[in-house]
């Protein structure tokens, strides 16, 4: 799948909170609704929680998942990661290029951002 898609870097994160600045940091940072500009993939390896993504009408879809499942994510699809009661969420994330941008942005500022326009355009120029 990497070589298919062109990931060459991945990375593994576990989400717990209180298990440290950077871990909670970081969760906070998930929990954001938010894009990148490019492609993601993750993989669950541990743990469950949920991910978030707007459907064609701006309307949450919760996403349960679990060890084994893997998300996709289109570039410019707001989305987030929301820990579930259990605490623990390990996944591989994976990006393409060797160095790779995962930089995200913020909704609402994203809006205007290129990768947004070009999922709008792609995926959501129609009436709900």
């Amino acid at each position: 799948m990497k070589e298919l898609r062109g990931y060459c870097f991945d990375e593994v994160i576990t989400l717990s909170k209180g298990a440290g600045e950077d871990v909670d940091k970081m969760i906070e940072e998930e929990e954001r609704e938010h894009l990148h500009e490019y492609e993601e993939a993750r993989i669950v390896l541990e743990g469950s929680g949920y991910f978030d993504v707007r459907d064609r009408c701006e309307n949450f879809i919760r996403i349960e998942v679990k060890p084994g499942d893997m998300l996709i994510i289109p570039a410019g699809l707001y989305h987030r990661c929301v820990l579930d009661e259990k605490n623990n969420l390990k996944f591989r994330r994976l990006f393409p290029g060797l160095c790779p941008d995962w930089t995200p942005y913020y909704k609402p500022d994203a809006d205007k951002h290129p990768a947004r326009k070009r999922y709008v355009t792609r995926y959501l120029d129609c009436p709900c």
